[in-house]
């Protein structure tokens, strides 16, 4: 049986701990119980348990302060964290320390039960494996030439040291709410590089059943850095297949993972130069996709050039309804960055976020909303898929927005956003307003009282006097300015205009304000 201690400072948790779950049928031994810190060191010491439940904040030596020593100590046993605190930092800190989970109080009885089966996992797979690499940071060492050398020479690395030598990066996509919050048992999962913690061991397993021990493996952020002699196999091709097992140990989330794989380098020294193509080959998964594993030959070297005389031809389609034709373009514009150099990525974002924006000031126009801020979205975006989608999904929002209207419906709605847009314009008026939509003044006002009932100088007295009111309240500016700031060419006439649409003249309401 496994041995196991509970750690924690209040006697209800560990005896809900201890009769909630009929722990025999699970293999598992309570041997202790323990109140505090130091106590649970000296436990744990004495009798060298397999799994230690310790909660976080406990008097004498908090959690991680003892998981940091046990780590030295005894690095088999497998420790489950638990907190009444959702902390990041925490976290972190239970990254770094190989916690086995982090489970949130309250917690569920089969949180429980997963966490320990985990830890189960994790002890019985320790027999004749690969052991993980000591500070997690081999692999990194390896890219620099110095270290390379010094680690060949003395060694310590699981690898034939003359070659030849094959480099993978495996990123995690970001950036996308790829997995959902559904229970505390996930929640370290929304977190990417907890998430890469969490299938390191799936991910060591399927590099041990490839290359044996000749190989070394580092965890960086949500990602890993591995190193091995050569692509399994006799062809490349073959190699790259039998890769499979790799992407298929991201298990549910493969679909999400990228292996980028670099040409073979011949001594040690080039590792660093295959890293760089690795990681580049990784970073095509944002215009090739992702649940792929993508060589450093198939990388494209096409230069993006913007199309900039994609912008015109596109908004002339969005406004006048023409949706096949402005999805087409789309689609065809990003066809061709697809088929781009992923050195070109911030770019591409560039071109993507001028676009989005294009359609979402039109929007924002129609609908009277505020502008998003899409720029922010696209450029942390982690895959041209997902932007593609979401500026298709905005264009075909616009033009149902703009579809929904009728002809003289269309006309009225324009004319209130040129008035919304224009309204602190000197010269605005019902002339140059009926010539931004195309009719003339006479017929703009008949059209506009026929569907609104009221009179379009109405309207705009109306938004020059909501306008006026923002400015009084939410600036420093003189009413004298703000007059004429809203085309009142006599300030007298603009007090008595603003006293007789909101019952007090200016300067009172302003004082009533503060």
């Amino acid at each position: 049986m496994y041995k196991m201690i509970i750690a924690d400072d209040e006697p209800s948790t560990r005896q809900g701990i201890r009769t909630a779950i009929n722990w025999s049928l699970l293999d598992i031994e309570i041997v202790a119980e323990a109140a505090n810190g130091t106590e649970t060191l000296d436990l744990v010491r004495t009798l060298d348990p397999d799994i230690l439940i310790c909660d976080i904040r406990m008097p004498k030596m908090d959690g991680m302060t003892l998981a940091g020593i046990l780590r030295h100590e005894k690095p088999a046993l497998q420790i489950l964290f638990l907190s009444g605190y959702s902390d990041k930092e925490y976290l972190k800190t239970a990254i770094r320390l190989s916690a086995v989970d982090y489970l949130y109080k309250p917690f569920e009885i089969d949180e429980l039960v997963a966490a320990i089966k985990k830890a189960k996992t994790q002890l019985s797979s320790r027999v004749g494996l690969p052991k993980p690499i000591p500070n997690n940071d081999l692999a990194l060492q390896l890219l620099d030439s110095r270290s390379a050398q010094t680690l060949a020479q003395a060694g310590h690395l699981p690898l034939d040291t003359q070659g030849p030598f094959v480099t993978l990066v495996i990123r995690i996509k970001s950036g996308d709410g790829l997995l959902q919050e559904s229970g505390s048992q996930h929640q370290e999962l929304l977190d990417l590089t907890l998430m890469a913690h969490h299938y390191a061991d799936s991910l060591h397993k399927a590099a041990a059943l490839t290359w044996g021990s000749a190989f070394v493996l580092s965890l960086v952020g949500n990602g890993f850095v591995l190193h091995a002699n050569r692509l399994p196999g006799r062809r490349s091709q073959d190699g790259l297949s039998r890769l499979q097992g790799l992407l298929q140990a991201f298990g549910p989330v493969s679909d999400r993972v990228v292996i980028g794989v670099s040409n073979q380098a011949d001594r040690i020294t080039d590792i660093k130069r295959a890293f760089t193509e690795a990681r580049k080959a990784a970073q095509a998964a944002f215009l090739t996709g992702y649940g792929q594993i993508i060589p450093f030959s198939a990388v494209s070297s096409q230069p993006f050039v913007p199309r900039l005389e994609f912008a015109e031809p596109f908004g002339l389609a969005l406004e006048q309804g023409r949706a096949a034709e402005a999805t087409g373009l789309l689609k065809d514009y990003l066809r061709y960055m697809k088929s781009c150099t992923p050195d070109h990525i911030p770019q591409i974002k560039d071109a993507l976020a001028q676009i989005a924006m294009q359609i979402n000031s039109r929007l924002s126009r129609r609908t009277g909303g505020q502008a998003c801020y899409v720029a922010d979205m696209i450029l942390t975006s982690a895959d041209i898929n997902d932007i593609g989608q979401y500026i298709l999904d905005m264009a075909e929002r616009y033009q149902d927005e703009a579809s929904r209207l009728s002809s003289t419906g269309r006309i009225v709605f324009d004319a209130e956003r040129f008035i919304l847009d224009h309204i602190e314009d000197k010269d605005l008026s019902i002339r140059k307003i009926a010539e931004h939509v195309y009719v003339t003044p006479t017929y703009l006002s008949y059209i506009y009282k026929k569907k609104t009932g009221s009179t379009i100088n109405h309207f705009i007295l109306d938004t020059r006097m909501k306008r006026a009111r923002d400015l009084i309240l939410e600036t420093n500016l003189q009413l004298g300015e703000i007059s004429s700031r809203l085309g009142y060419a006599n300030q007298n006439y603009f007090t008595k205009t603003f006293t007789r649409y909101f019952g007090v003249n200016p300067s009172i309401y302003r004082n009533q304000a503060l």
